[in-house]
């Protein structure tokens, strides 16, 4: 999946998934393809499940610090 078609996505997805949850996942903390990530969060917002039942977590999370 491309760079454009994966913000795409996220845009569309991550406020549906801030309204449920009160947070917005990041895909650096999960082992996983785009692909992967947008259909996890596809399945967690129709379902209201966290993305985290959905797939792997990386042994070393990012945070908002880490990025900076």
């Amino acid at each position: 999946m491309d760079n454009k078609t994966f913000a795409e996505h996220k845009r569309r997805l991550n406020p549906r998934y801030f309204q449920i949850f009160g947070e917005i996942p990041v895909m650096g903390n999960f082992s996983c393809t785009r692909e992967e990530y947008i259909l996890a969060l596809e399945v967690a917002v129709k379902n209201k499940v966290k993305i985290e039942t959905l797939l792997p977590k990386v042994d070393k999370p990012l945070n908002k610090n880490s990025l900076i």
